[in-house]
């Protein structure tokens, strides 16, 4: 692929990831408001999930596991095999602003930034048989 097709995918990648990014912080918002919400929480699934997708079609792996990691505490969460965390709601907004220090640094740098922390925090929170 040239150099201008990939930039013509970056540049929709990031326009795209950004949305996803915002759509993440105001439905955690808004599910810590109303823990029993499906809406809200499913809406957090589906942005991880999209997220994860074009993450690895785009070559950001790291990235693309730390929103596998959010999708998959909330798919706990949307089939019923675990309750909204409210005590994790800072870690959860965390998890969401580095992923946003990500995708700035793909943009600036055509790189990713350092997300072991996160992802090591995420892996924690998650029933045993997803740390494994």
């Amino acid at each position: 692929m040239s150099n201008v097709d990939m930039s013509t995918y970056k540049t929709l990648f990031l326009s795209s990831a950004h949305d996803f990014v915002e759509n993440l912080r105001r439905n955690l918002k808004l599910l810590n408001k109303n823990p029993q919400n499906k809406t809200f929480s499913y809406e957090v699934f589906r942005c991880a999930h999209s997220l994860k997708g074009q993450s690895l079609a785009m070559g950001h792996k790291t990235t693309a596991a730390l929103s596998f990691l959010l999708e998959s505490i909330f798919r706990e969460i949307h089939e019923g095999r675990m309750s909204y965390p409210s005590s994790l709601y800072v870690t959860l907004t965390h998890t969401v602003d580095q992923l946003d220090s990500s995708l700035q640094s793909i943009q600036i740098n055509d790189k990713e930034i350092d997300l072991t922390e996160s992802i090591s925090l995420l892996n924690q929170a998650l029933p045993m048989k997803h740390n494994s």
